[in-house]
């Protein structure tokens, strides 16, 4: 997948960094100055990078936003980063990537119902780009069920 390599290579050591920090840790425990500069440096190193496409700064952008607690601007800039990544051919996985992230900001505002559709939909996206990750399948069945299961 040529454009999701280059778009994920040219955004890496920002990405590397601030993903590790976010995904690997409790945002809730972090302490806040490092949680801080972790957003600060997306935000800054990849959000205004013209060498990086739209769609993974959007992306990434409104991750930063969405551990922020800015949820509104987070849920546009996901919608907006999903538009341009399905008009992109090669981009299937980001945007199932995505897609999963957006997700995860229904669930955290506890919109259950959504962050289930938006789960199964990024499980769909990954499957019709080929063989998916086997852990990507897995935590975006569980994370269906887990939503699904809140809802009830």
């Amino acid at each position: 997948n040529d454009f999701a390599a280059k778009a994920v290579l040219q955004a890496l050591p920002s990405i590397r960094d601030a993903f590790y920090l976010i995904q690997n840790d409790d945002p809730e425990s972090m302490p806040s100055a490092k949680l801080q500069a972790v957003l600060t440096k997306l935000a800054t190193n990849v959000g205004k990078d013209e060498s990086v496409p739209s769609c993974l700064r959007d992306h990434l952008l409104a991750l930063a936003r969405h551990y922020e607690g800015s949820h509104d601007e987070a849920e546009d800039l996901y919608l907006k980063a999903l538009k341009e990544y399905d008009q992109i051919a090669g981009a299937t996985l980001l945007s199932a990537v995505c897609q999963a992230d957006l997700g995860e900001l229904k669930f955290s505002m506890a919109d259950f119902d959504d962050a289930a559709f938006r789960f199964r939909l990024a499980a769909a996206k990954a499957q019709s780009a080929g063989p998916p990750a086997l852990e990507f399948d897995i935590y975006a069945k569980c994370r269906e069920v887990d939503s699904l299961r809140r809802t009830a």
